[in-house]
C-alpha cells in the first residue's frame, strides 16, 4: 500500500513514536478503555499516562529485540562519569553532543538487553521468526467500514515472504502457558490482536495469523503461543463491541460510568472465599 498519501487505508514505515501518536486515529490502547465504561475511554482520552522509567526501558528492549539496526540509532547508553568534576563535566557535555536527538538509557539496562539477546539465540523459533524479513512498528491507517470510525495501529513486527505474520512481543512475570492466558484476558492482548489483523486486512488485503513472543522478566525465557480459533473469535467479538460502543458515545455524547442510574447494587462474596471452611482453608468436595 502506497504510504505517501493521506488516503486510507495505508501504512507509512518509519514513523517516530511522536508522529504515530500526534496522527488521526483511535489506537487499541485507548479503545480497549471503553471496554471497561465510556467514562474510562474519556478519562483516558483526556489524560494521557506520561512516559516511566520502566516504560522507556520496555521500548529500548523492543527495539534491541525488533530493530537492532535502528537501535542503535535511536539509543546511547548513559556514561559513567562523575560530572562534579572538571574532567566529567566535559566528557559529558561531548557525550550529549554527540547523542543529541536520541533516547538515553542507564548502562545497568544494558545487561539486561544482552541478557534479551542471548535469550533469542537459545530459542531456535524465536530466533528464526526474528530473521526473517519484516517491518518493525508499521504505522496502519484505516477507516472502519460499519462503524465509519477512523483506526490506527502499531503491531510490534509485522513479518512478510510470502504472506505476512502478526509478531507480538509481550513481557510478563511469568511466560508459561497459564500465567500468559491471565494475562491475556486482564490487558485484553486479543482485542488488540484482533484490531492489528483488521488493519492488516484493511491496507494489505490478507488475514495475517499472529504469534506472541513472551519473554518472562526476570530470567528472561522466551515461550511462543499461537492463538487459537476461540482467542480470535472472542477478540474480534470484544473489537467490535468496542466500536459500537464508541460510536454510539460518539452519536449521543454521553459517556456512562459503573453506574449511570445511581443504583445502589447487591454484592456478594465471590464463590470461591464462600467454598471455605471456619480455619480459611478451602472446603473439600
Amino acid at each position: 500500500m502506497d504510504d505517501s498519501t493521506d488516503s486510507l487505508p495505508r501504512s507509512v514505515a518509519g514513523q517516530s513514536p511522536a508522529e504515530y501518536a500526534d496522527a488521526e486515529g483511535i489506537r487499541s490502547s485507548l479503545l480497549k478503555q471503553i471496554l471497561i465504561t465510556p467514562a474510562h475511554y474519556q478519562f483516558a482520552l483526556q489524560h494521557p499516562k506520561e512516559t516511566t522509567p520502566a516504560m522507556s526501558l520496555g521500548t529500548a528492549l523492543h527495539a534491541a529485540l525488533l530493530e537492532p539496526a535502528a537501535f542503535e540509532a535511536a539509543f546511547a547508553v548513559v556514561p559513567k562519569v562523575d560530572r562534579r568534576t572538571r574532567d566529567g563535566k566535559d566528557q559529558w557535555l561531548a557525550f550529549q553532543t554527540a547523542n543529541a536527538g536520541k533516547t538515553l538509557i542507564p548502562a545497568a539496562d544494558i545487561e539486561m538487553i544482552e541478557r534479551l539477546r542471548a535469550a533469542v539465540g537459545r530459542h531456535a523459533r524465536a530466533r528464526a521468526l526474528l530473521e526473517r524479513p519484516g517491518l518493525a512498528e508499521l504505522s496502519l491507517y484505516w477507516t472502519d467500514a460499519d462503524s465509519g470510525l477512523r483506526l490506527k495501529a502499531r503491531p510490534d513486527r509485522l513479518l512478510h515472504e510470502p504472506r505476512h505474520i502478526l509478531l507480538e512481543v509481550k513481557s510478563t512475570t511469568r511466560a508459561d502457558v497459564i500465567h500468559f492466558q491471565r494475562r491475556i484476558v486482564e490487558f485484553e492482548y486479543h482485542v488488540s490482536l484482533a484490531m492489528y489483523r483488521d488493519g492488516i486486512r484493511a491496507v494489505f488485503g490478507e488475514t495475517a495469523p499472529a504469534v506472541f513472543m513472551v519473554v518472562e522478566a526476570e530470567t528472561f525465557e522466551i515461550c511462543l503461543y499461537e492463538p487459537d480459533a476461540t482467542m480470535l473469535r472472542e477478540g474480534e467479538r470484544r473489537f467490535r463491541q468496542a466500536l459500537i460502543t464508541l460510536a454510539r458515545c460518539l452519536e449521543n455524547d454521553h459517556w456512562p460510568g459503573y453506574q449511570p442510574d445511581g443504583v445502589i447494587e447487591p454484592i456478594s462474596l465471590p464463590a470461591w472465599a464462600r467454598n471455605r471452611t471456619t480455619d480459611g482453608t478451602p472446603t473439600e468436595y
